[in-house]
């Protein structure tokens, strides 16, 4: 039986994970264990230390002398004593590790231990007895139905005499009980990631195998001898690359055996995916070529006199040659910026003056089609690149003055909030159909009318100029409401990344 490459890849992934899964979860579990342990010993060490002292100052508060003789009618007293501080099980032996009496805690009381496995582990062992003997103490870890509990045991003195012996009982069932939690938590934590991997797995394998499954199923067309066949994929790895060879090949066979049968000239189909965008680079481009190809031709035609139209031709040709000047520069800017992906430098920089210098430049065109420039501009600063910035405001207010009406007046004022400057200019015009004012920021995209004061747009600068506010973190929109167009564009002052 054969096995996909793509369930080949997921057994492995789930083997892969399954044993590491395993592994891990053995390890916390013994790296938890023994932290539990660390804890314990930690915890009732330092309960030995304050209950030897504990026990001396009771002994001496109250002016009790203990004996052999007498701790029996002591004990008692001694193990509430210990209950009661340390919320622990206590058990008071005689030397012999008899036991004397026990007094047993309220939390125990309460969980369904059995007694004698209690007193079990409270009975002080040989083993042990020997070491209190020996001036020592001894701890012991007892795991009792899935309880953890401490027992430790050391010597009772009065003065440099040793009378008895305490067993101190406590239940860490509670650590326990949170680390199980804790791992608990992290084992379903690890399959639900594994679950989400294991589906981006099977997507990805999908993504690999679909591939060679399609490249497979070409190479078999092609082995019949149906050379029609196309292998369409799109990857940008060794598989894509494998099947523009395949494809390349293929058409190569086809090529030369059409040329073999039928004797005719070669035809080789190049398939491009092109862009929406270099599409109309296109078609931009060969509309002004071929307009100037043309007027170029008549002109050219043998005993063609007519100076008139060489006047209107020649017009013509130099509207034509300044678009796509200005379509090629455009063009330029553009490619540099996707290509170069270059940051731009930001600063601080004073609005007020970029403009006023700007709207001062350019009333001198203004006047030139009799339209007054009226400015007026708050004193603002905002973040950003002058030059960048500079180059929108000229391109919206050239706009005014290009579209504008005649003998009308472009406005051009300012005024901030407290994240934002806001920049209006606003200029007579035609209505423009809602349409196409939707459009007004796609590249390429230019409006055509007889009223237009200068000629020879690209239909780039409003789409350059959306990208450039767009990097300033800003906003640029175009209205036009009766007979009037109205540009806003919104730019965050500096305080919001100075602050920051």
């Amino acid at each position: 039986m054969k096995i996909s490459i793509k369930y080949k890849f997921l057994l492995g992934f789930f083997v892969i994970f399954s044993i590491s899964l395993i592994c891990f979860n053995t390890f916390m579990k013994n790296v938890i264990s023994k932290n539990n342990e660390n804890t314990l010993e930690e915890d009732m060490s330092e309960i030995y230390k304050s209950s030897i002292k504990y026990l001396n100052q009771y002994l001496i508060i109250n002016e009790i002398n203990i004996d052999k003789s007498n701790l029996n009618n002591e004990s008692y007293n001694i193990s509430r004593e210990l209950v009661e501080n340390y919320n622990a099980d206590v058990y008071i032996h005689n030397l012999k590790g008899e036991l004397i009496s026990k007094s047993i805690s309220a939390s125990y009381e309460s969980e369904k231990i059995s007694r004698n496995l209690l007193d079990k582990v409270g009975k002080v062992e040989k083993e042990d007895l020997n070491w209190i003997l020996k001036n020592r103490s001894t701890l012991r870890i007892n795991n009792i139905n899935n309880k953890l509990i401490g027992s430790l045991s050391y010597p009772l003195y009065s003065g440099e005499e040793k009378v008895g012996i305490i067993t101190l009982i406590k239940d860490y069932t509670n650590l326990v009980t949170s680390s199980q939690e804790i791992l608990d938590i992290f084992t379903y934590s690890t399959i639900i990631i594994f679950i989400v991997i294991f589906i981006f797995s099977y997507i990805l394998s999908l993504n690999i195998t679909r591939p060679i499954i399609k490249l497979t199923k070409g190479l078999k067309e092609v082995g019949k001898g149906n050379y029609n066949t196309d292998i369409n994929i799109t990857n940008k790895d060794e598989v894509g690359q494998l099947s523009k060879s395949f494809n390349n090949m293929k058409n190569q066979i086809k090529d030369q055996i059409r040329t073999i049968e039928e004797e005719k000239d070669k035809v080789l189909k190049l398939q491009e995916t092109r862009t929406e965008f270099f599409n109309n680079v296109t078609h931009e481009l060969k509309t002004p070529l071929t307009t100037i190809s043309g007027y170029a031709q008549i002109m050219n035609e043998e005993g063609f006199e007519d100076m008139n139209f060489v006047k209107r031709a020649s017009k013509k040709i130099e509207e034509e040659s300044e678009r796509l000047h200005n379509m090629v520069i455009d063009l330029i800017e553009i490619s540099k910026k996707d290509t170069l992906n270059e940051k731009l430098k930001f600063e601080k920089v004073q609005l007020e003056n970029l403009v006023t210098s700007i709207c001062e430049d350019m009333s001198f065109k203004a006047n030139k089609y009799n339209m007054k420039l009226i400015y007026g501009l708050e004193d603002s600063y905002v973040f950003g690149n002058k030059n960048k910035l500079k180059e929108v405001f000229i391109n919206i207010i050239d706009n005014a003055v290009k579209y504008g009406t005649t003998s009308s007046e472009i406005k051009v004022k300012s005024f901030e909030n407290e994240k934002h400057c806001t920049i209006i200019i606003e200029n007579s015009s035609e209505n423009i159909p809602k349409s196409k004012v939707e459009k007004m920021f796609d590249p390429f995209f230019r409006i055509t009318s007889n009223h237009i004061n200068e000629k020879g747009s690209s239909g780039l600068g409003l789409f350059i100029c959306k990208n450039i506010i767009e990097e300033h973190n800003g906003i640029i929109n175009l209205e036009n409401k009766e007979n009037k167009t109205k540009v806003t564009i919104k730019i965050p002052l500096w305080q919001q990344f100075s602050n920051n």
